[in-house]
This record gives C-alpha cells, sequence and structure tokens, in this order.
C-alpha cells in the first residue's frame, strides 16, 4: 500500500490534474513538468511504480478549475505571509492545506480566473494557469503537506475579490511592439529561406528552456527576416509548433497567448537590425570571413587608452561602455533584480555579480571548440559605501535555494584551503570584499603564506581542462587528483588600494593579466532596499544548471561538458583579434613585458566571456555567434587596454611616485578639484615630515597649484588644486 499513490488517484478522481516531483522536493520528475499533469489513473500508477516516494503536484488552472493563494512564512527572513493576508480582509471558508514550513495553500474556483503573481503581496503568491502546488501527504524532508479543510468534505470558494492581482498596467506609446513591416517583392521567397532557417532552429522542450527557445524562434522570424506578426505567427504554429516537446495546443487561449507574447517581445525588444538575416546566405564567404577580421582589428584600436586630460591625471574611472551591460538572458535577469532591490544600484556591481554567477553556474558543464572553460576571475572596483555586498548576498541566496550552498565561500585562509575546498566541491564560487589586503600583499616579496597563494590561484585556473594533483599531507599520503576543478572569483576591492599596490610584478605575475576588472565607482543614490527573495525564474535557471550533467553525471571524476560550437562569424572575429593581439605582442618587444603580459590573454578571455555570454543567452543549446563574440571581444580589449592605462600611470618604480599619484587621485575626484590643506593631509595618511616634500614636488612639477581661500574667521587657508583649475 502507498498513501502518496492514493491520494493520486484520489485527486485524479476528482478532476485535478496531478503530476510527480522529485521526493521531498518541488521539482519536476517527468520531462514536461506540469504539462505531463493528467487525470489517467495508469499512468499516474506507472508514474508511482518508477518513483514510489513521489511528492504529489497539481496543476492548477483551468483543466483543474483550482487557482491557489500561496502564503509564505519565513522566520528567518522576517516574512510572515498571513499578516499581509490579513491586511486584506476575512478569507472565506474554502478547500485549505498548511505547508511544511508554517504556511498555507488556499484553493478556489474563478469564473474569471486571476493571473498569475509573484509577489502579490509580502509573503503571497498567485497561482493559476501554468503553476503548480504540492499537496499533502507530500514532504519536503523536515515536514509534511497536510490538510486542515480537506478537498473530498470542503466546498471550493469561489475567488475572493480583494486577492485579484491588480491588471498590467497599460503599455506607453514607447512600449509599444514595433509593427514588423510587410513583405517586399520576393516575399515568397524570402519565407522560404525562412522556413528553411526555422528548420534548423532546435524546438522548444517544456522544461529546459523552452519559452526561450521559442522566444528564439520568434526573433529568426520577425527580427531576422523582417516577416509581419501574422506571417511570423503562421510559420510558428504550423511549421515550428510540430516539432516542439509537447506541442502547445493552438485550441487553448492560454497557449495562442504564449506565442503572440513571445512575437510581440520580439519586436518590443529587438537584438540585431531588422532583416539582418534575409540577406545572409547559408555559409560565410571568405569576404564575410575578412569582415570579421576586420571587426576585431578595429575592436582593438578603439578600445586602446586615449590620451587623457590633465583633469583627470590618475585616471580615477574607467567606465565600462553601457552597451556592454546588455547581456540577453540570466545575468540581464539577476542584473535587473539586483538594481531593483539594492539600497544603492549599480550598474556595473551587478553586472560583475551576474556575470560571476553565470560563470559558476555552467562551470565543468561547457567549453568551446578550443577546449576554453568558463572558469572566471573577476574583480569589481568600488569605493566604501557603494553597495558591494548586495550582488555578493544575492548571488548568494539565489546559489542557496538552488541547492549549491556547499559551493559558495566568501574567504580562503591558504593555498592548502583553497585545495581543501575544491577538491570537496570540484566548481566553486568564491566571493570576497577582502582583496585588498590580498592585493597588497601580493605586490611584495618574500612572504610565503601570500606568495603560495597566488601559486595556488594560478595553477587552478589553468587547471579548469586538466587535472590537479592534490598535496600529500601528512598522516594522509594518498593525494589524489580533481578532475577539471573550477574555481570562481568574484571580489570587490576599494579602487585607490588595488591602483596603490600596482607594480611591473603585480602586472606580470600572471594573476591580473587573468583578472577581468571592472571599475563601478559611480555616484552614490539610494532607494528603498527590497527583500532579496529572488524570483523562480531566476532560481529555476540556476536549479536547471545544478542538475544538467551532459555525458554523464557531474558529481563523478571525469565531467564530459558540452562542446558550444561558433558560428563562422564569430570564429572570424576570434581569428582576427588574435592576429591583430600577435603583431601587438611582437611589437611590444622584451623590454615591455607588461604589454606582452597583457596582449597574451586577450584573445582566451574573449572566448571565455563569449562561452559565458552564450551560456546565458541559451542555456539549452547555447552556440557563440557573432553578437557574441564582438561583445566578448570589446569587453576583453577594453579591460586589457584599461589595465595598460594603469601600469603607465600607477605601476611606479618608487614609493615616491606612487605618493605622488595617490595625493592627484584624491585630488581629481574632490569636488573642483580643490582640497585644503589639512584635509588633504590626514587623507593622504602620511606624516606632515613626509607630506611637505611630496606636495613640494608636485608643485615644481606642475601638476599641482597652491592657493589660499578664504574662511569665516581668520586667515585664509592653505589649499591645493589640480594645476589646469588654478584660478
Amino acid at each position: 500500500m502507498n498513501e502518496l499513490l492514493d491520494a493520486a488517484i484520489a485527486y485524479a478522481a476528482m478532476g485535478w490534474h496531478i503530476f510527480p516531483c522529485k521526493p521531498h522536493q518541488k521539482v519536476p520528475a517527468t520531462l514536461h513538468g506540469v504539462k505531463d499533469a493528467t487525470t489517467d489513473p495508469d499512468k499516474i500508477r506507472a508514474w508511482w511504480a518508477k518513483w514510489p516516494e513521489a511528492n504529489i503536484a497539481l496543476a492548477c488552472g483551468e483543466a483543474s478549475g483550482v487557482y491557489v493563494v500561496d502564503v509564505d512564512v519565513d522566520k528567518e527572513k522576517g516574512v510572515n505571509g498571513f499578516s499581509a493576508l490579513s491586511e486584506l480582509g476575512p478569507t472565506p471558508k474554502t478547500v485549505k492545506q498548511n505547508t511544511p514550513r508554517g504556511g498555507a495553500h488556499y484553493f478556489f474556483k474563478a469564473a474569471v480566473p486571476p493571473r498569475n503573481k509573484n509577489g502579490f503581496r509580502t509573503g503571497i503568491d498567485i497561482r493559476g494557469e501554468g503553476y503548480y502546488v504540492v499537496l499533502a501527504p507530500s514532504s519536503n524532508g523536515v515536514g509534511g503537506y497536510a490538510w486542515e479543510n480537506p478537498p473530498d468534505t470542503t466546498e471550493l470558494a469561489e475567488w475572493p475579490e480583494q486577492y485579484r492581482p491588480e491588471p498590467e498596467k497599460p503599455r506607453l506609446a514607447w512600449d509599444m511592439p514595433r509593427t514588423a513591416p510587410r513583405m517586399p517583392a520576393g516575399a515568397s521567397e524570402v519565407r522560404a529561406r525562412a522556413s528553411a532557417y526555422l528548420a534548423k532552429c532546435e524546438p522548444a522542450v517544456q522544461g529546459h528552456s523552452g519559452h526561450a527557445a521559442l522566444l528564439k524562434a520568434a526573433r529568426v522570424l520577425v527580427e531576422g527576416f523582417a516577416l509581419s506578426q501574422s506571417e511570423a505567427l503562421d510559420i510558428l504554429w504550423s511549421e515550428y509548433n510540430p516539432r516542439c516537446s509537447p506541442p502547445w495546443d493552438q485550441g487553448k487561449a492560454a497557449d495562442r497567448r504564449d506565442f503572440e507574447r513571445k512575437v510581440t517581445e520580439a519586436l518590443k525588444t529587438p537584438k540585431a537590425p531588422a532583416g539582418h538575416l534575409a540577406d545572409a546566405g547559408q555559409n560565410m564567404t571568405d569576404a564575410q570571413l575578412e569582415v570579421g577580421r576586420k571587426a576585431a582589428a578595429a575592436l582593438l584600436e578603439s578600445a586602446k587608452p586615449k590620451p587623457k586630460a590633465a583633469a583627470d591625471p590618475a585616471g580615477k574611472t574607467f567606465a565600462i561602455p553601457d552597451h556592454l551591460f546588455n547581456v540577453p538572458g540570466l545575468i540581464s535577469k539577476v542584473m535587473d533584480y539586483c538594481l531593483q532591490t539594492a539600497p544603492y544600484p549599480n550598474r556595473a556591481l551587478a553586472f560583475a555579480g551576474a556575470l560571476a554567477l553565470q560563470a559558476f553556474l555552467c562551470s565543468r558543464k561547457v567549453r568551446t571548440e578550443g577546449d576554453i572553460r568558463p572558469n572566471l576571475y573577476l574583480l569589481a572596483l568600488a569605493p566604501s559605501g557603494a553597495g558591494k555586498d548586495w550582488p555578493r548576498k544575492l548571488n548568494k541566496e539565489i546559489l542557496f535555494r538552488a541547492g549549491y550552498a556547499d559551493a559558495v565561500g566568501d574567504r580562503f585562509a591558504s593555498a592548502e584551503g583553497i585545495e581543501d575546498e575544491i577538491f570537496r566541491s570540484p566548481a566553486l564560487l568564491f566571493q570576497t570584499d577582502e582583496f585588498d589586503g590580498l592585493i597588497q600583499a601580493m605586490s611584495k616579496t618574500g612572504e610565503p603564506l601570500y606568495e603560495n597563494m597566488l601559486g595556488m590561484l594560478l595553477t587552478m585556473y589553468g587547471s579548469a581542462s586538466s587535472y590537479h594533483y592534490r598535496r600529500k599531507k601528512a598522516g594522509d599520503q594518498t593525494g589524489g587528483a580533481v578532475c577539471n576543478p573550477h574555481l570562481n572569483l568574484f571580489g570587490t576591492a576599494i579602487p585607490i588600494h588595488f591602483y596603490g599596490a600596482l607594480n611591473d610584478r603585480m602586472l606580470t605575475n600572471g594573476l591580473f593579466s587573468r583578472m577581468l576588472i571592472i571599475d563601478a565607482a559611480t555616484k552614490r543614490k539610494g532607494q528603498p532596499s527590497g527583500i532579496i527573495d529572488p524570483p523562480e525564474s531566476i532560481v529555476g535557471i540556476a536549479k536547471w544548471w545544478k542538475d544538467r550533467n551532459p555525458g554523464g553525471d557531474l558529481a563523478t571524476a571525469n565531467p564530459v561538458p558540452v562542446t558550444v560550437p561558433a558560428k563562422p562569424e564569430a570564429a572570424a572575429i576570434f581569428d582576427g583579434l588574435r592576429n591583430e593581439c600577435d603583431k601587438e605582442y611582437n611589437a611590444a618587444g622584451s623590454e615591455d613585458e607588461v604589454r606582452r603580459t597583457v596582449y597574451s590573454r586577450i584573445c582566451e578571455m574573449a572566448q571565455k566571456l563569449a562561452l559565458i555570454y552564450a551560456a546565458s543567452a541559451d542555456a539549452g543549446e547555447p552556440v557563440i555567434d557573432g553578437q557574441a563574440a564582438r561583445w566578448a571581444a570589446e569587453l576583453a580589449t577594453t579591460q586589457a587596454n584599461r589595465m595598460l592605462t594603469l601600469a603607465a600611470q600607477w605601476a611606479c618604480q618608487t614609493d615616491t611616485e606612487k605618493a605622488c599619484a595617490s595625493i592627484l587621485a584624491k585630488l581629481a575626484s574632490a569636488s573642483d578639484q580643490t582640497i585644503g590643506h589639512s584635509i588633504l593631509l590626514k587623507r593622504s595618511k602620511l606624516l606632515a615630515k613626509e607630506f611637505e616634500p611630496l606636495m613640494k614636488t608636485l608643485i615644481d612639477r606642475g601638476d599641482v597649484g597652491e592657493i589660499y581661500v578664504p574662511v569665516k574667521v581668520g586667515q585664509p587657508a592653505k589649499a591645493y588644486v589640480l594645476k589646469e583649475n588654478q584660478p
């Protein structure tokens, strides 16, 4: 006798459509999840014969005739949905079950179905068409679901209006979707080519980024071939839908809306010029490949540092062009949510956190055709109080909910500690705000602790596509090896500390040429912060990556990652970038080791970033296309040339020059680029006998002017100003 099976059969007899979830979880056990829900007792028996301890899930919405108010309680986060529920008025008596964490599900029927709404109120979600809830007597491994008002003895109440989510806001003029142009002469040929292209696109598989695949197909038609909305819908239904698993039902209003929304979204949020595929051949010609090579050369040239004005002598910020923050898929989702909830939203920090998260999620699971892996060392520079902790907190919450709690760390004390952690979890994400001390210690020589740590970080970076052999310890001579260790770093540091630690040794030791360094120093503008409660659209993708095991179980010793192909246009861009970097490397010569070190890593970093971009844009079928390659090449070259600028400005040979550069940076960032004598002395953290000679040097060099400013009482006070701003 199986209590779960008996309950599932009983629910199905009531007309409720059910399907199994993994034992003690809310994760569907079947391939298509909620779309597999049924009332067929034979299918239900087969499921529970296969998974006897499976939880029971109810498909909400029209088929079951049930809509749910989901009330959550989370004492650790201070969330109590019942408080918000009480503010909406009395709840009519209806079918109700209690959930393991102290929350509840209220079940209703609805003549006018409510729309789904996550976060309807704090701790309250509305579940309808396309959503599901777990039913008693299922459990989460700690506690169980239990009926308070069972469905066999309690009548479903009509949906209360106080629980109806507000209608979606009407679109403003600039939000309205673009209207695709009518097809020009030769339309039948364009349609035929669009159909042929679409036939090569991967079908949508429910539960495996199915909606993303549908949107991609819609983009091919309305954006790539500039077809009209009606033409695109006709092709999607007649040619694309039959290949999907399972196909959408054109007779259902909800399924029709899915298609219409995807076409509308493709028109509303274009990612490329309209008709960009209409003139593309099936294969890249030599001329087109040459265009890619020229594009790479142009990117490299445009990213070279320009002469800087005297007003910015220390190069205090290196802002990333705003368009480089636009990465489709998970990175954009995480970035947007971070900016919505952070007390001090910062686009560069949000981008850095989201990029690090995606790199970790696809670690040991994807690689390029050249066997480059997605492991990423990323450093974000921002001053104190800029909100550096929020992206780290968000990543930790997402990964905890996705089941990655053991793969996230916030500090490492030694090389041995890093090695021990990587053997415990071969894919790791370290997020730390303690990079300042590590940077400054590494800039010096002779400290074994940091020398060993630096060596371990470099070893781990280079072992991502091979093996790392563990040291033998006293009392344990077994050693051992880990295959494809992926260590990902997301560090933050204060810019002035980072700049002050730069020297030739730091720039040539290999670590910084392998790091992506993002300057996030922007003006602070706060907003009311939110509770970190990432939506299922984000957590679900993280869970999908965790469960994805290409080539076998990735928990075993030898993972087999998916090889992500590069389209010809992307390959041409990388070839051109490699050639241009080789020219720069050879031109530098042995006397400029910093320049050679930086240029030796640009192409590898670009391919690594393009791989992460592809994994974000389409987790199910990632492909490195021209858009991914251009984005990655521009970001990699921009950051590499930024490093060369830093080298010229900060990698000084003497402590005196470094102290002068630090003072110039403080003046450059001050209001009117002027600071009083006593204030600048305090900020420099120097003794007066050290400070005075430095200021005399800067004044004699013509970098700084000495002025006197009026004060309320007494004689005018001495101050310093950048020379070009001196009256």
